[in-house]
């Protein structure tokens, strides 16, 4: 298995674990370019970048660490937009007395 492919699922575990990532190996730029493009891919971003945004692992230099948190809000309040939409169509639902299969 591919060295970033590791790291992904080590930093993905951790996240899963409600835990902050503590990786074990040195982990480039080029590394963490694309650890990121691996999450967002996956529609995993917000999660893999709480468990790293304050860890010593992730260098504060890295030039895609300002798109990748403008990424992670506009997903998060997207999300959230959407779980309201739910809630509130759900409960319109309920009150008309049907219930969604």
């Amino acid at each position: 298995m591919d060295k970033t492919w590791e790291i992904f699922l080590e930093i993905l575990k951790s996240s899963l674990n409600n835990e902050k990532a503590q990786p074990e190996r040195e982990i480039s730029h080029e590394q963490w370019q694309n650890l990121f493009h691996m999450a967002q891919i996956h529609n995993l971003l917000p999660m893999f970048y709480e468990a790293v945004y304050d860890t010593s692992a992730l260098p504060k230099d890295l030039l895609c660490l300002r798109r990748v948190k403008n990424q992670v809000m506009q997903q998060v309040v997207g999300q959230t937009l959407r779980t309201t939409e739910f809630l509130e169509l759900n409960r319109k639902l309920q009150t008309e007395g049907i219930t969604p299969v």
